[in-house]
């Protein structure tokens, strides 16, 4: 079942003091999540490698070109969400992370804590249906006014629904 929410905040943060060598932490779940928002506030320049594993010891590598390494990057001021097996999630496993850098220091953080309101919110501003449902809730508030202005607001704010809906693409279910 795919998890379409863009990230359920819960559970604790964990930080880790990244460089040019390994570091890794354990994380065990202490609330259903199994999703990690992974933050890099190094320099834009520095990029970083994580990997996560059942067993402490895999640890991150970095790419090079021609050579394949175990790790997701994550470029210095970016931040990822990285969704986990489940079996992680439900307490009864230790999920570990390991990072490493290309160059440099930088804290690279694992919050499961984290809202991502503001990404939230773009995502809907993005959808037909949240311009609709604006509309009719400023038309259904136009309606207390009185009759004649009422169903010039009525009028309008049908119309703009329907523009709406003739003018975006229907999405796939």
């Amino acid at each position: 079942m795919a998890n379409n929410i863009p990230f359920q905040p819960m559970g604790k943060t964990y930080t880790i003091a990244a460089n040019a060598a390994n570091q890794t932490v354990s994380i065990n779940a202490d609330s259903p999540c199994n999703q990690l928002h992974v933050f890099n506030d190094g320099a834009a320049a520095i990029s970083g490698f994580v990997r996560f594993s059942s067993a402490n010891g895999n640890n991150a590598a970095v790419s090079v070109a021609g050579t394949p390494a175990y790790g997701f990057p994550v470029h210095g001021q970016q931040e990822r969400i990285f969704t986990i097996p489940q079996t992680y999630s439900a307490g009864n496993a230790t999920l570990y992370v390991s990072v490493i850098l290309v160059s440099g220091t930088g804290n690279i953080y694992h919050p499961r804590r984290r809202i991502m309101m503001k990404s939230f919110l773009l995502g809907r501003l993005k959808e037909a249906s949240t311009w609709r449902g604006i509309i009719m809730f400023l038309t259904g508030v136009g309606v207390h006014l009185n009759p004649g202005v009422a169903d010039g607001v009525v009028a309008i704010g049908l119309a703009s629904v329907g523009l709406i809906g003739a003018l975006t693409p229907d999405t796939k279910a």
